[in-house]
């Protein structure tokens, strides 16, 4: 389960980098102004932006992974959550995929 969250946390990072993230109204407008670094919430929030409300899957495989960390070294003894997981993963890296932005090329 560790590595299917650092997955995920890499997908995101990619899609929406610190740098980008730290430019928009969620980060500047945060309640928390202790954090330094944007939540995955508000990575997701910047990569599909306006259709936020549209990704219920992604919120919810993000609470999921946000919890297990619990779950890190007895995830492995049941092969179907594994497998369930990745499905999820697959599933949530593909929406992700499909809402970013593309990026401008700097030539």
């Amino acid at each position: 389960m560790a590595c299917i969250r650092e997955l995920y946390s890499e997908v995101l990072h990619r899609l929406a980098p610190d740098d980008e993230v730290k430019k928009t109204d969620a980060w500047r407008n945060r309640r928390d102004n202790s954090l330094h670094k944007p939540t995955r919430r508000m990575r997701i929030e910047f990569i599909v932006g306006a259709t936020m409300n549209d990704f219920d899957a992604l919120l919810q495989f993000d609470e999921s992974i946000e919890h297990a960390h619990k779950f890190t070294h007895s995830f492995a003894d049941d092969p179907e959550l594994v497998r369930l997981a990745l499905s999820a993963l697959e599933n949530c890296a593909y929406l992700l995929l499909i809402s970013s932005k593309p990026k401008k090329s700097k030539n």
